[in-house]
């Protein structure tokens, strides 16, 4: 956590996250829910906290 490209490299693993969940979005509610909550945190700038687990 220390190297000095961590930060980057979380924040595209997020981003990479959100990806997975948006092409699941049509398959279920949950899906579709969880992605809207992302999307939202995201343009807020806000991080990961309230993402729920997949």
């Amino acid at each position: 956590m220390n190297w000095p490209g961590y930060e980057t490299l979380a924040d595209l693993r997020e981003l990479m996250m959100v990806v997975w969940i948006g092409h699941q979005v049509g398959t279920s509610e949950r899906f579709a829910a969880e992605f809207a909550r992302r999307m939202r945190s995201l343009r807020a700038g806000g991080g990961r906290d309230s993402w729920g687990a997949f």
